[in-house]
């Protein structure tokens, strides 16, 4: 590197990405593809847009922190809200300032998709990809759909979800997988991608609404699995992760049972050093909540 040179002083004929990260989750994502961007380039690269520590760590200057998009609770939304219609204006005008070859805007949909609607609006040659796809295989899969009208290309955490975009009428859709998630199953991987995809399946069996996050949490990774559909009892948790246990307020109204997927997830989940616990979830169902050693 010459003299003088830094990180943030990107060689003239950069490519200019532009990003947008708004929770903490999507700043930890963006932080690994500024990496693996800068690595795949040579450093021929110029970074712009929104984003946490990790992102501004990488050398991001972020137009305006992501905690003015920390909502909690309902009383905080009219607060909030005229900063966050504040904060897509500058961005939106940032765009078309720095006319960038690429916008990346990284999960965080109810957000992010209007931005991106926005930007398609504003500059319809601009090449627009979506880094984590919304749940469209558990909830309103219309948006699959609307979403190929001004998304150009979807970076999907899950393996499942090309194959869903393309049966909804979705953008084109690539499965790049979470960086995590392939730390810590790196010794068992098929299994771990059995363990997950049991317990997704298990919330869009029962649920008319499914979540799916991925974040850290201290030394450990988490991945939370949230549905709507009927709770399990605190005091009968344990006992769906026996085999072939049958409720009498089962989320199996059919049957009353839950067979075997329950009971292979969190064999293999413990079997990496972590563990399994169901929980309430705030979408009034069941929360299966993942946790595994870093």
């Amino acid at each position: 590197m010459a003299d003088g040179a830094t990180r943030s002083d990107p060689p003239p004929a950069a490519l200019k990405i532009f990003l947008v990260a708004v929770e903490e989750s999507g700043d930890r994502l963006g932080a690994a593809l500024m990496r693996a961007l800068r690595e795949r380039t040579g450093g021929a690269i110029a970074f712009a847009g929104v984003g946490g520590r990790g992102m501004v760590a990488e050398g991001l200057t972020s137009l305006h922190s992501i905690d003015d998009f920390s909502i909690i609770g309902l009383s905080s939304i009219p607060q909030r809200l005229p900063r966050i219609m504040r904060h897509l204006r500058d961005t939106l005008h940032a765009l078309r300032r720095g006319r960038p070859d690429a916008l990346i805007v990284i999960d965080s949909p109810g957000y992010n998709l209007w931005l991106a609607r926005f930007a398609h609006r504003a500059n319809p040659a601009l090449r627009i990809f979506s880094y984590v796809s919304p749940s469209v295989w558990a909830w309103r899969p219309q948006r699959a759909r609307a979403m190929r009208r001004f998304i150009n290309h979807v970076l999907a955490l899950l393996p499942f979800e090309p194959a869903a975009h393309q049966r909804l009428g979705g953008p084109p859709c690539s499965y790049v997988g979470h960086p995590i998630i392939a730390e810590v199953s790196a010794l068992r991987p098929d299994a771990m991608a059995r363990a997950l995809g049991n317990l997704i399946g298990n919330a869009i069996r029962y649920g008319g609404q499914v979540w799916v996050r991925v974040g850290c949490r201290r030394d450990a990774a988490e991945v939370l699995i949230d549905d709507d559909g009927p709770g399990i009892p605190a005091e009968q948790r344990e006992e769906v992760f026996k085999p072939f246990t049958r409720l009498e307020q089962s989320r199996n109204v059919g049957t009353g049972g839950v067979g075997l997927g329950l009971t292979i997830a969190r064999d293999i989940v413990r079997t990496h050093g972590g563990d399994l616990l169901l929980e309430d979830s705030p979408l009034g169902g069941v929360r299966a909540r993942v946790r595994l050693p870093l």
